[in-house]
């Protein structure tokens, strides 16, 4: 489980609030705390063992993701069981902000995302604050479950080198053409972007699951979801 605490002058205050009632209720799985906002404080003044991380300036991100692998493995990884309710629970978070319920999309690996959001209907302000509100709930609920899930299928040696991991995960799943090399990946990357001969099938699931599981989007989704909520 993650604890996710804002780093203001009251932190200390909300974990021991928070531990106390998980606490009350007799929660015994292990947890990590995360400290959020970090570049408030000076991180030596946070709990021994708390993984300290900024989601504005994108700090911290990638040593939350490997920490919460490494305890997954630990544990046995996150199972297909915790991935599938931490989306239910993103999709709880969004109908209880008073939106419609979120249309998800599938890769053939079983990651999930987003489908095409139509937000005909609403007023800029109206929007400004979808995406405010679709946001949190997205970083609070599903997140951190969702990249260690990804990782778990895309790039198990947590390589750093994501084109590399690519061509590791193609070659894994058998779809690389023969003698592919990085540097054949990143020329099929510019030719894609540019609608362009590649010497790899894009089109075939196995690819779109590879490059989703490493952050690398190639497949759009033929679902729409309409987050107002209209009258019946």
């Amino acid at each position: 489980a993650l604890i996710v605490c804002d780093a203001t002058g009251e932190y200390d205050m909300q974990l021991k609030t928070t531990l106390d009632t998980l606490r009350e209720m007799d929660f015994a799985s292990p947890y990590l705390v995360v400290m959020n906002k970090s570049e408030r404080m000076d991180t030596s003044a946070f709990p021994y063992g708390s993984v300290a991380i900024s989601a504005k300036e994108n700090l911290g991100i990638d040593a939350l993701k490997r920490e919460i692998l490494k305890r997954s493995e630990a544990a046995g990884g996150v199972s297909s069981t915790d991935y599938e309710l931490a989306w239910s629970h993103y999709k709880q978070c969004v109908v209880d902000k008073g939106y419609s319920t979120p249309v998800l999309d599938r890769y053939p690996n079983g990651l999930y995302f987003v489908a095409r959001i139509n937000a005909e209907g609403m007023t800029d302000e109206q929007r400004n604050k979808f995406n405010k509100d679709d946001g949190v709930c997205f970083n609070t609920e599903v997140i951190y479950i969702n990249d260690t899930y990804a990782l778990q299928l895309g790039n198990p040696q947590m390589i750093n080198d994501v084109n590399q991991a690519a061509v590791n995960c193609l070659k894994r799943e058998n779809v690389a053409p023969k003698g592919y090399t990085k540097k054949l990946f990143e020329q099929d990357e510019k030719n894609r972007l540019q609608d362009e001969h590649t010497e790899l099938n894009y089109s075939d699931p196995k690819v779109q699951s590879c490059l989703a599981a490493l952050g690398i989007t190639t497949m759009e989704s033929d679902k729409v979801w309409r987050p107002a909520k209209t009258s019946s």
